[in-house]
């Protein structure tokens, strides 16, 4: 099973300094977190859950010490399932793939 955790206008080191207070809970039963905060697009994977954030405008970024990816670009998050499979994919509007990795089901 997947399970999606939708966090809005939350950045990634905001969420990370919550890692081990309320959110903990939520995290690590979580597959992947996607956030909508600032302008830019961003992967970080701390603690085995990735998050990804991403913006229909590009703008402003506020970088994460724990991004494997971070560029003030308009990104959009494509999930794709297949049988028991599943990814995720932080794609620029035109449609090129910016990261992409296959999810953890979580039970």
């Amino acid at each position: 099973m997947y399970v999606l955790r939708k966090l809005v206008n939350v950045d990634n080191p905001q969420l990370h300094g919550k890692y081990g207070g309320i959110w903990v809970d939520a995290i690590e039963k979580s597959s992947f977190v996607i956030s909508g905060n600032g302008y830019y697009a961003e992967v970080s994977i701390p603690e085995k859950t990735p998050y990804f954030n991403s913006s229909l405008i590009a703008g402003d970024g506020y970088p994460d010490k724990l991004a494997l990816f971070s560029k003030s670009v308009a990104s959009y998050v494509l999930l794709t399932c297949t049988g028991k499979d599943a990814k995720a994919s932080l794609k620029t509007l035109d449609g090129n793939i910016i990261y992409e990795i296959l999810l953890e089901s979580k039970r």
